[in-house]
């Protein structure tokens, strides 16, 4: 997962799984995208702040979901892959 622009991102991922948190400061009020990528063959799902569903698409090297946010106040997304 990534934003843009960057915001300081640091993450935690479990070493026993794919879960873990992330977290970012950004400027307030400041726009921001959150795009995660995965496998060509996984769905990628963002919920929360923002949403965004990217389904498998033959052909392609990855399966992307991005969406915006504005940081109006404290936002959490869950990504999931499935």
């Amino acid at each position: 997962m990534t934003t843009s622009p960057e915001g300081g991102i640091a993450c935690h991922i479990a070493m026993a799984g794919l879960t873990g948190h992330c977290v970012g400061s950004f400027a307030p009020n400041a726009y921001v995208t959150v795009t995660a990528s995965g496998a060509p063959t996984a769905t990628v799902t963002i919920s929360g702040g923002c949403s965004a569903v990217h389904a498998p698409v033959a052909g392609q090297a990855s399966s992307v979901a991005a969406c915006n946010v504005r940081m109006s106040s404290a936002k959490s997304v869950k990504v999931t892959f499935s």
